[in-house]
């Protein structure tokens, strides 16, 4: 069993299938810098071109800064180091493209830089520029995987091929011809285990054609590594570096093979991986000092290791020799990032839910270690806002996307200053609106009026929040223009939700305002879009319990308590600490006192338990399927398959111990599984997946847990895969061997939800 451990890549790895193949094999002598004796502009094209179809990009980009110096003239040179800046810097090269042909005009070279720069940029609009370019060139190889690549990067993989075959003759390097057929086979396929091995077999053609070719061994690398056949991309990766000992996107694809080889654990992996890039740093030390690349992609590498001081070591680098830059914005985000899971991390959701739990009832809980772990937290969200603010006051910012998240997260996080009128928050809304875009589920105007609104309980004279309902407006419009722009979301049925939710935004201005009348109208027109059918998506069930809500927080302010109490039960979770908290509230609102709240929680409770066995029972699947048949061990190794189901209720939990959540519910799990020990016609097992077979038995002895675990890799991954779905998932199989239940995601009442699947389908006959 091995965990997939995917290492951060900073560069594009998949070079297109455009110019993908070297007209000649280029060995690791042959690229010589413009040091060189008799430099010509021959030369240095060709250098440049070496360095390209090497694909060391980072060496291709510094030498063609000192050649273009030298042949300031040569628009040939100057657009092999353009593609050559595209492949390292996609923006940077797009930008420098742009400006080439609006100095020079169009030409073969300004228009071959555009096309290949627009490609990885904008590649809607490469197929227009590779239209002009290819009438200069009709029977150019380059200017024909040019013009591919710009089909190609548009996703239209058949269109390609087309052009391929229809080009064909014209192309001498037939191996360069087969990568790029290759390529358009591979994602043609999709999971389609046949076709997809006609891609590696045209590979294997390429490769044979021209075994010492950097770029045939790379891409045939590249694929099995995407197809995840990591031990078999090895050897070619170390092929195509033997050729290519400088190219650092070669380096890192050989690396992330390296720590997903089978047949070792994790730690040997990592152990290799660290040799390895040590080495790859000793013969290429300049790099270390020249390239921001080179050392942020190290960085990154140690990060995904693990090992945090060397990750900082190289960080430290970044920052020191290269500021301002784009790697030094990149290496403060992650800081902050960092910072912020690990905040997150240390927050103890429940024990919160329990100390709000008993506060509600009245009762007074130790509160010393909550209070104590609430101080540490607000210092840690102090730091972390502070780091954010000092990242908004660069002088220069190269990601605007970063920028933009970094302004959203500020204005998050900026309530008391909301309630204070701070003159700062107008700054960050305007930097909110400006770089962050609006996505089918967040409109920034209407996630401003959220977080305006959210203020509006202790500032209604608070100029800032008046605004709340403006921006709950232009949200609604922003919607409107989204839908307009994008007719295929109302074909997907994206458009009920995306309208529902910025008019629920204005609802619940309405509501903070006081304005009940009007909320109401508002929430009841949202409600009727609802589908009857009873047919809801994902977004579509999640507006409706936000629907009820508010309707259960306007009912309460009318004091049509039974109403609100209704929409209340509507709205359960299943974690009853938190379920309960709006009913005591409702309670004392009811009665002014607390006086029965006990009688009325524990009828509120049946209620719950009531509601939340329906709903589950109603999930149960109308046209249920077989189970797929398995053969597999268990981690003692014994064997146990899918015939000892056979007539018995089967209750299977995929799992990893690298899973957060699965491994929340585990406790719970036991408790099941002792519940229904001796009860012959009941079967609970779990399949783990992608850890390491010492992990979980270790796993397994400390925690004290003794329920069947089979190791289901293989099986597993088939069973998410073709199903959409994520760990932790439950089926429940029924006494005639079909899916009746599936449960995605970790259950906060596992014990009574799976008790109520169990019992229903050992009813069944």
């Amino acid at each position: 069993m091995k965990k997939i451990l995917f290492l951060s890549l900073t560069a594009i790895l998949c070079l297109s299938n455009t110019l993908a193949q070297t007209k000649k094999t280029v060995t690791p002598s042959s690229t010589k810098s413009s040091t060189s004796a008799q430099i010509t502009p021959a030369t240095a094209i060709k250098q440049l071109r070496d360095f390209f179809f090497n694909r060391d990009y980072i060496g291709g980009v510094k030498e063609g800064n000192s050649l273009t110096v030298k042949f300031p003239d040569n628009q040939e040179l100057q657009a092999w180091h353009l593609i050559n800046l595209v492949k390292l810097d996609s923006p940077a090269g797009f930008e420098s493209s742009q400006k080439f042909l609006a100095e020079k005009g169009e030409n073969r070279w300004t228009l071959t830089a555009l096309c290949f720069a627009q490609s990885y940029n904008k590649p809607s609009e490469a197929i227009s520029t590779a239209e002009k370019l290819i009438k200069l060139a009709p029977d150019d190889e380059d200017t024909i995987f040019i013009y591919n690549n710009a089909i190609y990067k548009n996703s239209k993989y058949a269109d390609s091929d087309i052009w391929l075959d229809k080009n064909a003759a014209k192309i001498k390097d037939q191996s360069r011809l087969l990568v790029a057929k290759a390529l358009n086979s591979y994602y043609l396929a999709k999971s389609d285990a046949a076709k997809k091995q006609q891609a590696f077999d045209l590979l294997t053609k390429a490769v044979a054609l021209s075994p010492n070719s950097v770029n045939a061994n790379f891409i045939y690398g590249y694929q099995l590594a995407a197809d995840k056949r990591f031990d078999e991309a090895i050897p070619f990766f170390r092929k195509a570096a033997k050729f290519s000992p400088k190219s650092w996107e070669i380096e890192k694809s050989l690396l992330e093979s390296m720590a997903n080889q089978s047949g070792k654990d994790q730690a040997q992996n990592l152990i290799e991986v660290e040799k390895e890039i040590t080495t790859y740093f000793n013969n290429n030390s300049s790099l270390l000092e020249d390239s921001p690349d080179v050392l942020f992609g190290a960085a990154s590498l140690y990060e995904t290791l693990k090992n945090d001081e060397k990750r900082d070591f190289y960080e430290n680098k970044v920052l020191q020799k290269f500021p301002n830059t784009k790697f030094d914005e990149a290496v403060l985000y992650n800081r902050i990032e960092r910072a912020q899971k690990e905040m997150v991390k240390d927050f103890d959701i429940n024990k919160t839910i329990e100390s709000l739990g008993k506060m509600s009832e009245g009762t007074k809980p130790d509160m010393s270690k909550f209070l104590e772990d609430s101080r540490k937290r607000m210092e840690k969200m102090n730091a972390i806002k502070k780091m954010r603010q000092d990242f908004i006051k660069r002088p220069n910012h190269f990601d605007t996307v970063k920028l933009g998240e970094t302004y959203y997260s500020l204005l998050n996080l900026s309530n008391f200053d909301i309630l204070n009128g701070d003159e700062n928050i107008k700054e960050l809304i305007e930097g909110v609106l400006k770089y962050k875009k609006n996505t089918t589920s967040q409109i920034m105007n209407s996630e401003i009026a959220k977080i305006l609104t959210r203020a509006k309980i202790n500032a209604k004279d608070n100029k800032l929040v008046q605004d709340a309902e403006k921006y709950a407006r232009a949200g609604m419009d922003d919607v409107e223009t989204m839908l307009k722009e994008k007719p295929a979301l109302a074909m997907q049925k994206l458009d009920i939700p995306i309208r529902g939710n910025a008019k629920l935004v204005l609802a619940e201005v309405f509501l903070k305002d006081g304005n009940l009348d009007e909320a109401e109208k508002l929430l009841t027109e949202i409600q009727s879009t609802i589908p009857s059918n009873g047919v809801e998506s994902g977004q579509i069930a999640s507006l409706s319990r936000s629907i009820d809500r508010d309707f259960a927080e306007l009912y309460t302010n009318k004091k049509d308590f039974d109403k609100a109490e209704g929409y209340y039960l509507k709205n359960v979770t299943g974690r009853e600490a938190l379920d309960l908290i709006p009913f005591r509230t409702l309670y004392a609102k009811k009665t002014g006192s607390r006086e029965g709240l006990d009688v009325y929680l524990a009828q509120i409770k049946e209620k719950i338990n009531l509601k939340l066995k329906n709903d589950l029972l109603s999930s149960r699947i109308k046209t249920p399927k077989d189970l797929a048949a398995f053969n597999l061990q268990t981690i003692e190794g014994k064997p146990f398959s899918s015939e000892e189901l056979k007539g018995k209720v089967a209750v299977i939990n995929f799992w990893g111990t690298w899973c957060a959540p699965c491994v929340a519910e585990m406790p719970d799990f036991q408790k099941l599984v002792d519940k229904y020990k001796n009860d012959k016609d009941v079967v609970i097992l779990t399949m783990d997946s992608n850890d390491e077979l010492a992990d979980v038995k270790k796993f397994m002895v400390d925690k004290k847990y003794n329920f069947p675990v089979l190791i289901g890799d293989t099986y597993t991954g088939n069973i998410m895969f073709n199903s959409s779905i994520a760990f932790p998932t439950t089926l429940f199989v029924g006494k005639t061997g079909k899916i009746e239940f599936v449960k995605i995601s970790n259950s906060p009442r596992l014990f009574d939800e799976f008790s109520w699947r169990i019992d229903i389908l050992k009813e069944d006959k």
